[in-house]
């Protein structure tokens, strides 16, 4: 859901007279050894442009910092876990190229994937680099041994080993059928659970898949797992995606005074503008100052964030550069 969400998001960044934009995106930033994690490529492009993937599927290049803190080329350590897949998803007059490798390390540190130029309607599009770290699995001392106490149960001596055979087939037959009913089950359920999450997200506008993005961004509560850096930057990013699309503005791009000066072209309500510039800011002020606000803040900023989008729609732009 949250790659479909980013997806969704940045398929609505650039307006028909951008240029094509890139994008590498790491499922997670930290890991474990041995833990999957999801590689997505983003290319945004206009319609009328056809782009082929046509680098080799079949590896992803990986370097590891040394310890002179140069990254060298390492071969070794990363894995591919799953065949690379890739989809196209059209809007309008917008294209969006998505491909996704399902990768692994089995090694710790410090790890890049290094950048890659592709040429694209006679242009050289960049797909930045992605850095991650990662470390064994921490030990946990609670954690106590227990021995397994197992219990038999015997056969009664007056049954012959034809009778016991005969009745260890029939438990055995009726635990298999058991197995089956219970796993169609539950495959049926998670089926229609997706197919009725694929036409509910189809149908959504790009308001509600905002306001859906930043709820699912309040459930998983970064800033109690220490990662406030991250939870402000995707803040950041989802407000920043749909006022670009709004207001047919290149935003990402843009610093926050910029984008206030942009906003204040387009002659929107004074305090309206007022509350963009308090999220914008209060959002730059975790990801460069490093402070760390408390729970209650953090959850004004997501309500005051939900009650802007609400209250914002797309407007026509009148010649703001």
């Amino acid at each position: 859901m949250k790659l479909f969400l980013t997806i969704t998001l940045f398929f609505i960044l650039t307006p028909l007279i951008w240029s094509q934009q890139a994008k590498t995106i790491l499922s997670k930033s930290d890991v474990e050894v041995g833990e999957k994690i999801t590689l997505t490529y983003l290319l945004l492009y206009n319609q009328g442009n056809d782009f082929i993937f046509n680098s080799d599927k079949s590896k992803v290049s990986c370097e590891k910092m040394n310890k002179n803190g140069v990254f060298v080329n390492d071969t070794s350590s990363l894995e591919i876990l799953n065949p690379f897949k890739d989809t196209l998803i059209k809007e309008s007059d917008k294209q969006l190229w998505t491909g996704i490798f399902e990768v692994t390390v089995w090694d710790t540190g410090t790890f890049k994937i290094p950048d890659f130029v592709v040429n694209f309607n006679n242009q050289n599009i960049n797909f930045p680099c992605a850095i991650f770290k990662a470390h064994l699995v921490e030990h946990q001392d609670s954690t106590e041994l227990q021995d397994i106490k197992e219990e038999f149960a015997e056969i009664p001596k007056e049954i012959n080993e034809k009778e016991a055979n005969t009745e260890l087939r029939s438990y055995l037959s009726l635990i298999i059928w058991a197995a089956i009913v219970v796993l169609a089950f539950f495959i049926i359920r998670w089926i229609i659970k997706k197919k009725a999450r694929i036409v509910s997200d189809e149908n959504m506008d790009f308001q509600q898949q905002t306001l859906k993005a930043i709820e699912e961004l309040e459930r998983k509560k970064l800033w109690l797992q220490g990662l406030e850096k991250e939870h402000y930057s995707e803040l950041s990013f989802l407000l920043r995606s749909y006022f670009s699309y709004c207001f047919e503005l290149n935003l990402l791009e843009k610093t926050t005074h910029e984008t206030i000066l942009l906003l204040r072209q387009l002659k929107l309500e004074p305090s309206k503008i007022t509350e963009i510039q308090s999220l914008l800011y209060g959002a730059d002020m975790v990801k460069f100052a490093k402070s760390k606000p408390e729970e209650d803040h953090n959850m004004a900023l997501l309500n005051s964030a939900k009650r802007i989008v609400q209250n914002t729609k797309a407007i026509k732009k009148q010649n703001v550069e």
